[in-house]
């Protein structure tokens, strides 16, 4: 029996950082098979998560502390995400 490359389950979870402000970065590089993606700005985050469009790039929403987005879309690799500080965090789960 082989294992498999992607994720297989009824969620994944998982949280990110910001690695280089300025810079848009793949959320995951992970194959995930999922309907939906929901991502959260972590509560003490000082400054703003942004979440890029994922066909055009463009600004999609700006993300304060505490707040989130849901997604509908089936490959979280496409969703880009950016931010003001290199020590903000957010939250996601693809379900």
């Amino acid at each position: 029996m082989s294992i498999p490359d992607y994720e297989v389950g009824p969620y994944f979870v998982d949280t990110g950082v910001i690695a280089t402000p300025g810079t848009p970065q793949a959320l995951t590089a992970r194959i995930i098979h999922c309907s939906s993606v929901n991502i959260k700005g972590t509560d003490d985050n000082t400054g703003n998560i942004e979440i890029a469009d994922p066909v055009t790039g463009s600004k999609l929403r700006v993300l304060s502390g505490g707040q989130d987005m849901t997604l509908p879309i089936t490959d979280p690799r496409l969703i880009k995400v950016d931010g003001d500080n290199g020590t903000d965090t957010y939250e996601w789960v693809a379900v």
